[in-house]
């Protein structure tokens, strides 16, 4: 299977990269998988600050995508987490935080259209990992959600417009409660 990493250095300053092949090695400790049950703390900013940087925080996120083939069936596992060691903080913000959170929301947002987009893929076009094509407008519609995101929020300082994101982003993500799941087996 070809492994592609794309990395987008979004307009917060967050990292993202997407990873067709997950990697089983990394410490769970260090990551936490999206979870409508678990929100970011400011505790899990375990990362060092970079001192030349203007900001007052920076999240690592990592979209990971993996295609198992069986005999009788495919194992597709599309996922995002957050890493802890990857992501730092000076700031105790709690708007700032919400910010990132709603952005990690977001994104599992939009990882569950893109699980929609994949399970209508026949089985036999999955077999060698998810198409480039796909992953690509993935990128594109994810990146000018962000941009939306961070305008309207004046980048997380307008907590009002925070407010109504984060009504809509709940409002999808039920939408597209089906595809919660990050691990799905398709049978041929």
């Amino acid at each position: 299977m070809n492994k592609i990493v794309l990395v987008l250095i979004l307009l917060c300053g967050c990292f993202l990269s997407f990873d067709e092949k997950i990697n089983k090695s990394q410490e769970e400790e260090d990551v936490i998988l999206w979870s409508k049950n678990r929100k970011l703390t400011w505790d899990d900013f375990q990362g060092l600050a970079d001192e030349t940087k203007e900001d007052n925080a920076f999240p690592s996120f990592l979209i990971e995508s993996d295609v198992k083939l069986g005999q009788d069936n495919l194992d597709v596992t599309v996922q995002c987490s957050f890493n802890k060691k990857a992501s730092w903080t000076s700031s105790n913000s709690n708007l700032l935080l919400k910010y990132f959170q709603l952005r990690f929301d977001i994104i599992e947002l939009n990882l569950r259209k893109l699980r929609e987009k994949v399970l209508k893929v026949k089985i036999s076009e999955l077999e060698n990992g998810i198409d480039d094509k796909i992953i690509e407008n993935f990128y594109n519609r994810l990146y000018e959600v962000n941009k939306k995101y961070d305008n309207d929020t004046k980048l997380g300082q307008d907590s009002d417009k925070l407010n109504e994101w984060e009504k809509k982003v709940e409002v999808e993500l039920k939408e597209f409660e089906a595809f919660e799941k990050s691990r799905y087996t398709l049978s041929r």
